[in-house]
């Protein structure tokens, strides 16, 4: 199954577009405090690019 949106964000090399950018999902995520004893559901999550970000930290198991 082809997704038109996200296959335009791969062509011009976007890793993510959504209100605030990348930069406030990374604020936000910082504030949150996430301890590593615990988990994170990330449903929908378009290109991954959050999930690639907290396991990066070894936030994710």
């Amino acid at each position: 199954m082809s997704n038109a949106y996200l296959d335009l964000l791969a062509y011009f090399g976007i890793g993510g577009a959504h209100p605030g950018g990348f930069s406030l999902t990374k604020s936000i995520l910082e504030s949150e405090n996430i301890q590593p004893n615990l988990s994170v559901l990330d449903v929908g999550c378009g290109t991954g690019q959050t999930a690639a970000f907290l396991a990066k930290k070894n936030i994710l198991k």
